[in-house]
């Protein structure tokens, strides 16, 4: 087991979760970690031959952030659901 992917190094009790955040096709990274706010990384490769360059990250996550994607306005635009460690939920709706 490592604590690094394709050259990224989320740190301890990360929490991956792939999206296509930029529309472009292929899947992108979020991660989120017990350390603070979540890195996202967009693929700048294929789908099937990652390139994932960081973005930068969501500042007004919780740490312990765990992301779950999914359409839940039926638009087909990945919505989001964050919980965190200190209990709660965040909401934020997809737009492209």
């Amino acid at each position: 087991m490592s604590d690094e992917w394709e050259g990224i190094r989320p740190g301890r009790r990360s929490v991956p979760r792939l999206a296509d955040l930029d529309a472009d096709g292929d899947l992108d990274l979020v991660v989120g970690t017990e350390a603070g706010p979540p890195a996202i990384y967009l693929n700048r490769g294929s789908r099937t031959a990652w390139a994932f360059e960081l973005a930068g990250s969501a500042p007004d996550w919780p740490a312990f952030s765990a992301p779950a994607f999914g359409d839940l306005t039926g638009d087909r635009v990945p919505d989001l659901v964050v919980g965190g460690g200190s209990g709660g939920v965040q909401l934020y709706l997809g737009r492209r």
